[in-house]
């Protein structure tokens, strides 16, 4: 090789280095997790210092098949979940626990105004006070501030405060 041709190299070199360092545009930032309000709102549902819990009667038939969807979700499986308490409203159609955790199961799929419509099924079904009703508005809150409806969730946030039952000032067994 020749000077000239090794002077020529090194050049060719030098220029691809500095064209292989120009600067690139940054990418952008991933964007920030999405909100995880199905755990925002089993945590607040299970702090709520409540003095009455109405449930349902129990169908052992029933309870399997949420036991199942349970199951399902903790393993990431939300359509399986779904397809539980989907058959468990089958045979109870009645069950405001059931609509509330397919509320719960749309909020995680970003489908605001089904899971918003779900709550105001199991709240219209349920108790109507104690933690399922704090878990329905929670979660009638959730879906408005998604979609951008603003204006009703002051609403959403006074109903969730109207879940809770405080205990009287004295033991009932007192007057006994």
């Amino acid at each position: 090789m020749t000077m000239k041709s090794c002077s020529a190299a090194a050049i060719a070199l030098a220029l691809d280095a500095c064209a292989g360092s120009e600067s690139k545009p940054e990418a952008a930032p991933p964007p920030p997790p999405a909100r995880d309000w199905v755990a925002e709102i089993r945590a607040q549902a299970a702090s709520l210092d409540n003095a009455l819990v109405v449930e349902p009667l129990p169908d052992p038939a029933v309870d399997d098949l949420k036991r199942l969807a349970q199951s399902a979700e903790a393993a990431g499986d939300f359509a399986t979940a779904r397809a539980e308490y989907e058959r468990a409203l089958a045979l109870r159609p009645e069950d405001p626990v059931a609509w509330q955790a397919l509320a719960e199961l749309s909020l995680r799929a970003g489908q605001w105004k089904v899971a918003a419509s779900e709550a105001q099924r199991s709240y219209d079904l349920g108790p109507r006070n104690g933690p399922l009703c704090l878990r329905n508005w929670l979660t009638i809150r959730a879906a408005r501030i998604e979609i951008g409806d603003t204006y009703n969730v002051p609403s959403a946030e006074a109903q969730a405060a109207a879940c809770a039952v405080k205990s009287p000032l004295f033991p009932f067994h007192a007057w006994l």
